[in-house]
């Protein structure tokens, strides 16, 4: 009924580069299944040491075309990932940020460090507002565009919604309900954090996993994300509800 909507209001007879949906993932490390006997009868392992751990926020914006014009935006408290301090230490650690943005050809400026105290970057207006200004800037986005997402209260301030305050054409919010379903970005873009989890103890460093996680989502975004939007939103039929949903 949603998509019968749209397209009886012609929402959807503009370009596909012009239609978008917006979301967002986060970082959080995935639980890993620890043995507490020894094995074999000898000694425990001995515990790792503890490093702080810190929850980013990734923006996701993906639209009907497949090409990836807005690449996804990494916010976190993280001052490993922030301008770095005077001294050796300091000077070390963003040696190595800047190592690894290399390897996995994340560009700098789509990490947005702001100084807290605070470990997990929870998701808010003042995100979503830097993510679409950003691109605005770029003439990326503008008037002409549709805007999909769920409705939550991060696109809002102070009841405003964050997509008119831009200027920024028509925004539509999922339904509640079928979300989970509609959204390419919640149905298969980020299911690329399986493969992610599954590669997460294997870093030696806790910087790693989050621009490992935004080069999966760029390379799962300009690979598959035509095919997402078409299978959930543009090309479905009545018939194809079952293999979206489920019996």
């Amino acid at each position: 009924a949603f998509i019968l909507a749209l397209k009886s209001e012609n929402k959807l007879a503009i370009p596909a580069s012009n239609i978008h949906s917006i979301d967002v993932t986060y970082t959080k490390k995935p639980v890993q299944k620890v043995t507490t006997f020894a094995p074999r009868g000898g000694p425990k392992p001995k515990s790792s040491k503890k490093v702080k751990l810190y929850t980013n926020a990734i923006v996701t914006m993906i639209n009907a075309s497949g090409k990836n014009v807005t690449p996804c935006v990494l916010f976190t408290f993280d001052p490993r990932m922030g301008p770095g301090t005077n001294g050796p230490v300091g000077k070390a650690k963003r040696e190595h940020f800047m190592r690894m943005l290399a390897k996995f050809g994340i560009a700098e400026d789509r990490i947005i460090y702001k100084k807290s105290l605070k470990h997990l970057y929870a998701e808010c207006p003042d995100m979503y507002e830097l993510f679409l200004k950003r691109y605005k800037a770029q003439g990326v986005l503008g008037r002409a565009d549709l805007f999909l997402h769920d409705g939550g209260r991060a696109f809002k301030r102070k009841k405003v919604s964050i997509f008119d305050s831009l200027k920024l054409g028509n925004h539509v919010t999922y339904p509640a309900d079928v979300h989970q379903y509609l959204s390419p970005n919640d149905n298969k873009l980020h299911g690329c954090k399986a493969k992610w989890a599954a590669e997460y103890y294997k870093f030696e460093d806790e910087i790693s996993p989050s621009l490992r996680l935004m080069q999966l989502i760029d390379l799962e975004t300009t690979k598959h994300s035509k095919k997402y939007f078409g299978n959930n939103l543009l090309n479905v039929k009545k018939s194809d509800l079952v293999d979206i949903i489920g019996s």
